[in-house]
């Protein structure tokens, strides 16, 4: 009985580090997605053979990499929860907003600014898109949802990839509905989010995944850990399947539900593939200096590559020859470059203001990972 105690710790340890670790993978998909050339390649044949490249990689395998943070986001807001009472909802609630209100705001307020220099007379005809802003006091805090409210056709508020964290914010003030729906129907609950999706009437963008992560709860972390083995079958299985989505979603007439379900496969495929590669190459990593400036940045690069991306993606097209190689060869620098530039400044941030790093990336910005700076 001791020694099952023991090995059960062990296990809870050992999946909250695998879960911390595996941001650092995920994040360099969301950049992959945000480097995607689609809406500037032309409709040639070397356009074309370049979109089918980008889009294997930023439309379909990384796709993935936002379900999974939903999934990871339920479960730790769930995990080790004895009693979820009124006190537990309201502590949880002062984290978050820490961690993601007072970021969101502070990003998306550096997004407006952005965005007010881009509707300037100086550059307006680099940004036709913004051209006609409405902007009234109203439609500015409305653009903190999605820029529709300033007459932009967008979804996404002023920092883009934020979308994630919006969403966020809206399921964690809705946990206690969660965890109502989890206490009665269990794992029914998740089910009946998925047939919902299925049926073309999804409730809301990330609460079937959050709901899957907040389930996970209910399952002990060494049951979690047991089918992580080696990568290879994991990985091979999403790369295969990913190149199976992509070519079933090529039909016009293919149906709606059929798509949600192959995204759905994707997704734990995704999910899998992380896991044991994180388990098996980066867990043994996860104390250098290197990995420990990389665990604090994850926030800080979500955030800031967002703000600057369609810049770099025009550059590198405009800069490389319109053939397959170059857009491709555009492709994989913008993903290079976004990386990169977002680390570099994310270093001289906590070079300056170690403080400032640490509001910026919600508290995330580790005191390991200043130190590499000093």
């Amino acid at each position: 009985m001791m020694t099952d105690r023991i090995d059960d710790k062990l296990c809870s340890t050992r999946l909250s580090t695998l879960l911390n670790a595996v941001k650092v993978p995920l994040i360099i998909g969301i950049v992959i997605i945000h480097s995607n050339l689609d809406a500037l390649l032309p409709d040639t044949t070397a356009g074309r053979q370049a979109g089918f490249f980008c889009e294997y990689f930023s439309n379909y395998l990384c796709r993935a990499c936002v379900p999974v943070f939903f999934i990871i986001s339920g479960y730790l807001f769930f995990a080790n929860i004895p009693r979820f009472d009124l006190a537990t909802y309201k502590a949880k609630l002062r984290r978050r907003a820490t961690t993601l209100l007072i970021p969101y705001l502070i990003w998306n307020i550096i997004g407006l600014l952005l965005l007010c220099v881009k509707a300037s007379p100086l550059l307006q005809h680099h940004f036709p898109q913004y051209a006609d802003l409405h902007l009234t006091p109203i439609s500015i805090l409305g653009g903190f949802w999605w820029l529709r409210a300033l007459g932009v056709p967008d979804i996404l508020p002023y920092d883009g990839p934020l979308w994630f964290i919006r969403n966020l914010i809206v399921l964690v003030i809705a946990t206690p509905a969660i965890h109502i729906g989890l206490r009665y129907l269990r794992w029914w609950f998740p089910a009946l989010l998925l047939v919902l999706e299925l049926l073309g009437l999804g409730i809301f963008n990330g609460l079937l995944y959050f709901t899957v992560g907040a389930a996970a709860t209910s399952i002990s972390p060494r049951h979690l850990l047991r089918p992580l083995g080696h990568p290879l079958p994991w990985v091979t299985s999403w790369l295969l399947f990913a190149l199976v989505m992509q070519c079933f979603n090529a039909y016009e007439s293919a149906p709606s539900w059929g798509v949600t379900i192959l995204a759905t496969i994707n997704v734990a495929f995704g999910l899998m593939s992380f896991m044991s590669v994180t388990s098996c190459h980066l867990l043994p990593v996860y104390d250098t200096p290197l990995f420990k400036l990389l665990r604090g940045s994850v926030f800080f690069i979500f955030a800031v590559h967002g703000l600057y991306s369609t810049l770099v993606r025009r550059i590198f097209f405009n800069l490389l020859p319109p053939t397959t190689i170059g857009y491709i060869g555009a492709y994989l620098s913008t993903i290079i470059i976004l990386l990169a530039s977002s680390l570099l400044v994310y270093l001289l941030i906590t070079r300056i203001s170690p403080r400032l790093a640490s509001l910026l990336s919600g508290g995330r910005a580790t005191i390991q990972s200043m130190q590499i700076t000093s």
